[in-house]
Order: C-alpha cells, then structure tokens, then sequence
C-alpha cells in the first residue's frame, strides 16, 4: 500500500520540526555556545535540532504554491501574509536577535508573501519566459534589500516548488540542487563585493561550501511533500500557523531572556 501525506498532514509536520529548529535556534543555541553558560554535548543537540528544522521551509514553501493555486482570493492571501509579517516582526527579532527591533533581519513572512507575489506575475505573464525571468530576479534582490528570512533561496525554492507542482522528480532535483547552490549563492551576497575580491579563493570556496552544506537537509523534504498526492485531510485550523508563528516565538524569547539575560 503506498504510503500518502495529506495537505494537513504536510502542514503538521512542517509546523513541528519549525518549532524543533526554533527551540535550537533560540534556546538550546545558548546552553551550547553561550560564554559562561555552555554546557559539554549540547551542541550536538544543537545541531541535530537545527538539520531537523531544514526540511519545514521547503514543505512551507510547497504548501504556498499550492494555497496559491486553490485560494478563492489570492489578493486576501497576500494581504494576510503581510499583516502576519507585521505583526510577527517584534517577536521574530525578540528571539532571534534579543532586540525589539532589527533592521537587518526580517521573519519568513516577508520571504513567503514576497514568494507569492512573484509567482502571482510569473503567471499573469505566462508563455512570456524573459519576462518571468526577470520578475524571480526582481524577487530575488527585493528579498535580499528587505533581508528577510532565506532571502533569495527562498523566493527561488517557492519558484521551484510552483513551476515543478506537478513534476515530483524535477522538484526533487531541482529542488536538491537549488538548497546547496542557492545557499553558497546566497552566502556570497551576504559577503558582498568587496570581501569576495580580497578572500584567498581556496578558504573562500571552503566557506560557500560549508555554509550551502547546512541546507542540504531540507531536501529531504521533498520526499515527503513527494508522499502528497492532493488530499486536504481533516481541516487545518485557518489561521493557527499564522498565531502559531508570533507567540511561540515570543514565549521562547522570553524563555531565553529568562535563562541568559540577553
């Protein structure tokens, strides 16, 4: 019997290992590194919380093309996208960053409604393959200006997920290639013209290497969103994930203030 995943089922399973990455990311990050704090063997944990956490952003990325494709309003989704990044932005870089407010990173939000939009033009411009060419790479640098989350891997991978919705092996590789080029790509912008001219070019391959390798993980996940042959499921609470996201993001900034006082 083959074994299947259903829209809701995708949903719960991203939304988990999120919130395992996040718990890493925020919380474990500090008993493993902190100075003063760090205790011996949790970096393992550590990094085991943060290769799980790769695979929710494709899944996510997956389930937007697919809300794109069946929502009744496209217009409504985007707006509900940008009202979430709002109001997600305290408590993304209260956790993150221990700031209120941190210009040089924004949540995923801005990433996944950035991502709708540009697939939402490349298909008013169907059969014009210039043209959607360029409105990814405006996506592209509009996701890096804004420095949101996953910046132009993510606007791509959303691209990749959409235009490959019907092609699970191409997705697959695609999306495989694009984990591991994107992030070394992605690792070079953020190094910028200037660093990239004066690096010795043997550690700088070293570093675009071992930065893309991170990502590498979440292509597992197009096993499972592979597993999805276009089954709803049980309901999914509509606007869960979109509280979900703020406030347990806020509980464990305030859990880390708690343990580190930062």
């Amino acid at each position: 019997m083959e074994w299947k995943l259903t829209g809701t089922q995708l949903k719960w399973l991203a939304i988990a290992m999120m919130a395992v990455d996040h718990v890493g990311a925020v919380v474990v990050y500090g008993l493993a590194f902190r100075r003063g704090v760090a205790y011996p063997g949790w970096e393992h944990v550590y990094w085991a919380m943060r290769t799980i956490g790769r695979l929710a952003f494709p899944i996510f990325c997956f389930l937007l093309s697919e809300g794109f494709c069946h929502t009744r309003s496209r217009k409504n989704y985007l707006l509900r996208l940008l009202a979430f990044a709002v109001v997600s932005e305290v408590p993304f870089d209260y956790a993150l960053s221990g700031t209120i407010v941190d210009v040089d990173s924004q949540n995923v939000f801005f990433t996944l409604a950035i991502g709708l939009a540009t697939i939402w033009v490349m298909e008013c411009l169907k059969g014009k393959g210039p043209l959607q060419v360029m409105v990814v790479l405006a996506g592209c640098v509009l996701s890096e200006l804004v420095m949101c989350d996953y910046g132009l891997i993510g606007i791509v991978l959303i691209v990749i997920c959409h235009v490959f919705r019907q092609n699970k092996p191409w997705r697959l590789v695609a999306g495989t290639f694009w984990l591991f080029f994107g992030t070394a790509l992605h690792a070079a912008v953020g190094l910028g013209p200037g660093m990239l001219m004066r690096a010795d070019m043997g550690s700088l391959v070293s570093y675009l290497v071992d930065s893309a390798v991170i990502e590498v993980p979440g292509a597992f996940a197009f096993l499972l969103i592979n597993r999805y042959h276009g089954e709803k499921g049980i309901p999914f609470p509509k606007y869960f994930f979109y509280a979900f996201y703020p406030l347990h993001l806020l509980l464990l900034g305030l859990l880390k203030h708690r343990l580190f006082w930062y």
